[in-house]
């Protein structure tokens, strides 16, 4: 079972994966979370996220 993430959670990955200077997309995100998480979820909350961090 792949186990549930938060928008929380994933937010966090993409935030850590950013400043390492790192590519943030599900792939890289889902693995940072250990490789739990379904891809839609960790794909919706990514778009929020982005939507967010341009500013």
């Amino acid at each position: 079972m792949d186990g549930e993430v938060t928008y929380d959670e994933v937010w966090a990955a993409a935030n850590s994966l950013k400043s390492e200077g790192a590519q943030v997309n599900t792939a890289t995100v889902r693995h940072r979370l250990g490789d739990i998480g379904h891809f839609e979820v960790i794909h919706q909350a990514l778009e929020l996220w982005r939507a967010g961090s341009k500013s």
